[in-house]
């Protein structure tokens, strides 16, 4: 049986260089190790589009196909893109068997099926959601995702890829080391009921992944796509000991990166990681306004532990980047000029994202939707979710912000993602960020 796994295209604006998306290369090595025959379509690597690799499939009549939906950003237009030429595919017999599997296709599960039952199949953890009218027959390969969705002791981790992937010098190996989430963030899918808790998998599993990629991909820096690499404070200690032992075991020198919380972290345990070749964390913040995390992110952040890790990290060689939301519908004029002089104190390269699209995306069933619900300023469209700032003023700045990003010169940004030059566009982000920081000190009065 011959299927094509497909990680939908997210954006133009960041650079791609993990090979393959965790997700999709861990799905695609447990169906191989089932016997099935794996294509793999990851269109954020090296620039395919996901409409593309759709028609490809149907060219090369394969068996079914699955398209993973493991980010926010499939989402709006862009999904409804995927699921249009998805139902058009089986209407005409092209591709028999799709499904739709991650977070954001079961969180949008009942309106793909009310715009278009015919379109696809959707499953995850929890079991097959929906089977289409005549698709039976790939009832298997769906049984199948939702097996490999529960990260079962006997998953093969990425061992069963295809020996044959070649990796470029300038890739990076994508692994998991857990799945889903601890934290209850209001916004976050993982808080509307899909799958299950925070898994760790075991570290001898973790280190067996590596140890692939280096015999077979000679890969020596890592990124580590899971949402949460330590999980928790009363684990994290023997979590990152274990993980430590295991590298030195190796014997190979390794470049690493994960993405965790800040409470999981100890200036102890940095210098532990630090030695074995950790040297980027992504810490999921989302607001540095003490009433913002509690109130409107339901998160929990020592502030004052957060600028000890950070201190900690600098003096370590490790970069901390700062997951961020400024932008949400309860934000005040008097919170936006703290959340900007807290950046500006913690350093703005912390912060990757672009401000300007640093605001909240709602997910349905999530404590986000019911909040905005219940405020009235929650809007409706397919497969997205709107809002509205209660405080005018923010509105203002807001939408002066975003017309001062349409009146800058975007020749060099467009050159850039056309050429697909990394080094060149990220020095262009990078000169833009300023720019809007600069614009907002400007506005606010700072």
């Amino acid at each position: 049986m011959k299927v094509m796994v497909i990680t939908p295209r997210l954006g133009r604006f960041t650079p791609r260089t993990v090979k393959f998306n965790a997700h999709t290369s861990y799905l695609c090595s447990f169906l191989a190790s089932k016997g099935l025959d794996v294509i793999v379509r990851d269109c954020n690597w090296k620039g395919s589009d996901t409409i593309l690799a759709l028609n490809e499939a149907a060219a090369l009549n394969v068996d079914g196909v699955v398209i993973v939906c493991n980010n926010t950003l499939v989402y709006g237009k862009r999904l409804k893109r995927i699921v249009d030429t998805c139902s058009e595919l089986r209407q005409g017999r092209k591709v028999s068997t799709i499904w739709l599997t991650g977070y954001m296709a079961t969180s949008f599960a009942s309106e793909i099926i009310e715009y278009s039952p015919e379109a696809a199949g959707i499953c995850d953890a929890d079991g097959i959601r929906w089977i289409p009218n005549g698709m039976d027959q790939g009832r298997k390969i769906g049984e199948l995702i939702v097996q490999h969705s529960l990260f079962n002791n006997d998953h093969p981790g990425i061992t069963g890829l295809d020996m044959s992937i070649e990796f470029e010098p300038e890739d990076r190996l994508s692994l998991l080391s857990s799945r889903s989430c601890n934290s209850k963030c209001s916004f976050c899918a993982y808080n509307n009921g899909q799958g299950v808790r925070w898994k760790p998998r075991s570290m001898s599993a973790v280190i067996r992944d590596i140890e692939f990629g280096l015999n077979l991909f000679g890969d020596r820096v890592i990124t580590f796509s899971d949402n949460d690499f330590l999980g928790n404070r009363r684990i994290a200690e023997e979590r990152i000991e274990e993980f430590c032992k295991g590298i030195k075991g190796l014997g190979v020198p390794i470049n690493y990166s994960i993405n965790t919380r800040a409470e999981c972290l100890t200036p102890a345990a940095l210098r532990r990681m630090s030695e074995t070749g950790l040297t980027n964390i992504t810490v999921g913040l989302e607001s540095l306004h003490q009433k913002t995390l509690s109130n409107v992110y339901h998160k929990k952040v020592n502030y004052q532990h957060l600028l000890t890790i950070l201190d900690e990290a600098d003096r370590l060689g490790i970069t901390i980047l700062l997951s961020y939301i400024l932008w949400q519908p309860f934000l005040t004029v008097e919170q936006l000029r703290f959340e900007v002089e807290q950046l500006i104190r913690i350093g703005r390269w912390r912060v990757p994202q672009l401000l300007v699209n640093s605001f909240v995306k709602v997910v349905p069933s999530t404590p986000m939707e019911r909040q905005l619900e219940e405020k009235g300023i929650l809007t409706y469209g397919l497969f997205q979710r709107g809002w509205h700032f209660i405080n005018k003023d923010v509105e203002r700045i807001y939408e002066d912000l975003n017309q001062w990003h349409i009146n800058q010169k975007r020749d060099e940004l467009e050159n850039a993602i056309s050429n697909r030059d990394t080094s060149s566009l990220t020095d262009v982000l990078a000169t833009r960020k300023i720019e809007e920081l600069a614009f907002l000190v400007d506005r606010l009065n700072i």
